[in-house]
């Protein structure tokens, strides 16, 4: 057969001979080693007993989808070692044989080794020969590991090949197969890079439509299937399909295009697909889903964390809006830092750099407005909005956004004229321009119904606060936090008219709400709604239980602000009028007098809240008996009430 020259008569000849063999001999095994894909065996596949005899066929592949071959009757996935199998086995190999036990210290090293190592048999088996033969420590191969040195890969090959011909390493495998890859499409490349570039679990099928077509990406999703590239699969609710690819082989991937594609001197390669990053985050922020929200941040941070490849420009613009998915997850800390410190970095005048600047000046604002820093808040949200009134149409929708943060900031300053302005003008642009937007609709609403609740149309205020509601659980998932915030601000208005029974309702159900979020605003909003509550056990005159909860929510806000600040003072306000209830005069004048001393530090003296602290001043100088201090804070208390 050997001497037949035709390729093709003696490729038939040979398969011949294999089939005539094979019917000699009863429960025969026929292995197929290694299959690329299928079509490749297909020719010589024993498709039926009467040609080829009785027999099993045992095929080994890298290509996940041969599941799905009709002549495939029983898959066995090599899926993960876990972690006492990774120690059998290193071991084993270390070992080779010797009884001698390792030390408890060896075998703590060890495990501590193995957690650094892809929990593959290959990896764990190379990891072992190799060591033992070099007995390098165990942070050097780590080391060599993540660099993917190609001196330290052929230095594995020949060990391997020693110790059992084998000469196939990771880096190996998963290059040939990249290679392969690309060569399938050319828009695979642009789609490998990008997923080694973003964190490896749960990467979002969506994010990759965004920078590919939808049949582009099946195809892909598809073909990484085939070279079992995907650990898995899985569907999220509020995102679609995901997948995620083993870290190990993620980072192969990049040192790769790395090397390839000389990435550290041309990032011009990644300005797409941080482009599209980002657009895809604007996206998600704007129609303000939080589960989707929070599920970006693990990918913005992996796609940063490879600032060595990336841009200046480029780096700024994906922290900013990392720093805004912070600010609506409530983690102001983390937003604060970011926009603060790349605000400013460029003094480029494009459209997109006015954009973002002015898109970064607006959530830092917003977050001082958060924190009770009125006048610095008032300050950044007046910058942001004079370059959307500079550069930018009114049917921009960041524009109505920015009224309408910058509206309630001057409603907490005291500035009320101002915040029914701005909060009125962005409730109409959102109406005239983006009805769809729910989530600005619904939060202009809140604000608007605080702002007359603080004007004394309880009214107007009720029917906003109603109208929120009903937008937050027609269009916005019921777990939103703004829901939360439109209860608590509904259960004021009540409280502030005497329905007790239903404000105590609407707090507690907030309450609950609020306790659902894990943020670094958590324990705020918390405090607010216990300040709330204990309010409206003033009103009940259940003053125990009003200092109590009061007493907690100061307790809270003295870890989060200066002693100083408003909200540790707004909630000593209510602590004193508590403590007038109990007849404690001497402790209920000690708080609102701190109280007042910051009120007037902070807010203009005719301010609302100045004047409610006078009055309760009164109070409590008059039920104490000094009928002179009394009236003296009763009067300046009716001169600011009168402006209004």
């Amino acid at each position: 057969m050997q001497k037949i020259k035709k390729l093709k008569e003696r490729e038939e000849k040979i398969v011949q001979f294999v089939k005539e063999r094979l019917k000699l001999y009863k429960n025969w095994i026929l292995i197929y080693d290694n299959v690329s894909k299928f079509t490749d065996i297909q020719k010589y596949f024993p498709y039926d007993a009467h040609t080829w005899g009785e027999g099993k066929v045992i095929l080994t592949t890298q290509d996940s989808s041969v599941q799905n071959n009709k002549y495939v009757s029983h898959i066995v996935f090599v899926g993960e070692l876990n972690p006492k199998e990774k120690l059998e086995l290193f071991t084993k190999i270390i070992k080779n044989g010797e009884d001698s036990p390792l030390t408890t210290i060896h075998l703590e090293e060890i495990r501590k080794f193995l957690e650094e190592i892809p929990p593959f048999p290959l990896d764990v088996s190379i990891a072992a020969y190799y060591l033992k033969v070099t007995h390098l420590p165990y942070s050097t191969y780590l080391k060599n590991l993540r660099d993917c040195n190609k001196d330290f890969e052929n230095l594995q090959k020949n060990i391997l090949k020693e110790s059992g011909d084998y000469i196939k390493t990771r880096f190996g495998i998963v290059t040939l197969s990249l290679v392969q890859l690309i060569e399938t499409n050319k828009d695979f490349s642009d789609l490998l890079l990008f997923i080694s570039l973003l964190n490896s679990q749960n990467i979002p099928r969506e994010l990759l439509e965004r920078y590919k077509t939808p049949i582009i990406v099946d195809s892909f999703t598809y073909s990484l299937k085939k070279y079992s590239f995907i650990m898995n699969e899985r569907p999220f609710p509020f995102f679609g399909e995901t997948f995620s690819v083993h870290r190990s082989i993620q980072a192969i991937m990049l040192a790769y295009f790395i090397k390839k594609l000389n990435l550290e001197r041309n990032n011009h390669f990644l300005q797409p697909m941080g482009a599209v990053l980002e657009n895809y985050g604007e996206e998600i922020i704007e129609k303000d889903n939080q589960k989707k929200i929070r599920f970006l941040v693990s990918h913005f941070k992996t796609f940063l964390s490879h600032k060595n490849l990336l841009k200046n420009t480029d780096q700024i613009s994906l922290e900013n809006e990392l720093g805004c998915i912070y600010y609506h997850i409530q983690y102001f800390a983390k937003a604060k830092r970011i926009l603060e410190y790349n605000i400013g970095k460029s003094n480029n005048q494009s459209a997109g750099n006015n954009i973002r600047k002015a898109r970064a000046l607006m959530y830092l604002g917003s977050i001082h407005k958060k924190l009770g820093n009125h006048n610095k808040s008032q300050e950044l949200l007046e910058q942001s909005f004079g370059i959307y009134k500079k550069f930018f149409p009114q049917d921009h929708p960041e524009f109505a956004q920015c009224l309408t943060y910058l509206g309630d900031s001057y409603r907490r300053g005291g500035k009320y004229k101002k915040a029914g302005i701005f909060l009125n003008k962005s409730l109409s642009m959102y109406k005239n321009y983006f009805p769809h937007n729910y989530s600005g609709i619904a939060l202009t609403l809140t604000y608007l119904g605080n702002f007359y609740r603080m004007m004394g149309n309880y009214k107007k205020a009720e029917d906003l606060l109603k109208k929120s509601l009903s937008t937050y659980k027609k269009y916005i998932p019921e777990d939103h936090i703004g829901s939360a915030r439109a209860l608590a601000s509904l259960g004021n208005v009540y409280r502030e008219v005497g329905k007790y029974k239903q404000a105590k309702g609407l707090f507690k159900e907030s309450l609950a709400k609020y306790k659902q979020f894990s943020s670094e605003d958590e324990a705020r909003n918390i405090a607010w709604v216990l300040t709330c509550l204990g309010q409206v056990y003033v009103e009940l005159a259940q003053y125990d239980k009003a200092k109590d909860f009061l007493e907690r929510a100061l307790i809270t806000n003295k870890t989060l602000f200066p002693v100083n600040h408003p909200y540790v003072a707004w909630i000593g306000e209510a602590l004193g009028h508590a403590h007038i209830g109990l007849g404690n005069y001497e402790t209920a004048i000690r708080y609102l007098k701190q109280g007042l001393i910051v009120y007037e530090n902070n807010y203009d003296e005719d301010n609302l809240a100045t004047a409610r602290i006078l009055k309760n001043l009164g109070d409590a100088y008059f039920l104490k008996g000094d009928l002179k201090s009394g009236e003296y804070y009763f009067n300046s208390a009716l001169k600011i009430f009168h402006l209004y």
